[in-house]
């Protein structure tokens, strides 16, 4: 499904555009001049839905290049290491992201838990894929377009942003980090940290964002600065912005 010159969404579930698995997060794919790129790879239970996708926007899988994960939670990168064996790419994320992938932590990943939480099916099985761990501000060239990593802790450690120039603007594919009007997304996990989540948000409202595109629900072609401000705002005031969960 395209939604504005360079990005598809090519897949999603309850929580987005219902193009895949359920509990498959907002899975995004952009043109980089004749080679793509996917932001997160879902939660594996969609894979061949989200390749079906793909091939009926007329792209051919293999033309895949690059892998983006913004986390290390199973809606977001349980299908990666299929989506690598179909297409042929790498996968990049964060430094601990990319270990609790490469080395299938479940506990790390908080997907035991999950699982026992009904979070996730019974018998929920994830498969590690070896994953480059990137520096913050990082870049990695696909095509005509550079990706940019900004480490983002607080939703999860080894959560990270993707900044990119589309058309002259900057956007930012923002995982678990931020959503429309501002909410956030807190869960009782080892890793999520209020202090981290502030200084995460507050440093992503500083770049200048036009397209901001969450890892659920609604995206924003323009005007993505404008849910920064809000959740800033809110946090100006002492207050904690609205749980996405």
């Amino acid at each position: 499904m395209k939604i504005c010159d360079s990005i598809y969404v090519v897949g999603g579930g309850d929580d987005g555009f219902g193009l895949s698995h359920q509990i498959d997060c907002t899975v995004y794919l952009v043109d980089c001049g004749g080679t793509f790129a996917l932001i997160d790879a879902g939660s594996g239970l969609g894979l061949e839905q989200i390749l079906a996708n793909i091939k009926a926007d007329g792209i051919d899988p293999g033309c895949v290049e690059a892998v983006f994960v913004t986390h290390a939670h199973g809606d977001h990168c349980g299908g990666l290491a299929g989506l690598k064996e179909a297409c042929g790419a790498r996968a990049y994320a964060a430094k601990d992201c990319a270990r609790f992938i490469s080395e299938g932590d479940v506990q790390a990943m908080s997907l035991d838990s999950a699982i026992k939480a009904g979070i996730y099916p019974p018998g929920y099985n994830f498969p590690k894929a070896e994953t480059t761990a990137l520096e913050d501000c990082q870049a990695v060239l696909v095509g005509s377009r550079e990706f940019t990593l900004y480490d983002t802790p607080g939703h999860s450690d080894g959560h990270a942003c993707f900044g990119v120039a589309l058309d002259g603007r900057k956007a930012l594919f923002s995982g678990d980090l931020i959503f429309y009007n501002g909410r956030i997304s807190l869960q009782s996990t080892w890793d999520c940290r209020l202090d981290k989540y502030w200084a995460s948000i507050r440093r992503m409202g500083s770049i200048g964002v036009e397209g901001l595109f969450p890892g659920h629900q609604a995206f924003l072609v323009a005007g993505g600065q404008r849910t920064f401000d809000s959740a800033i705002a809110c946090l100006d005031r002492l207050k904690v912005p609205a749980n996405f969960i």
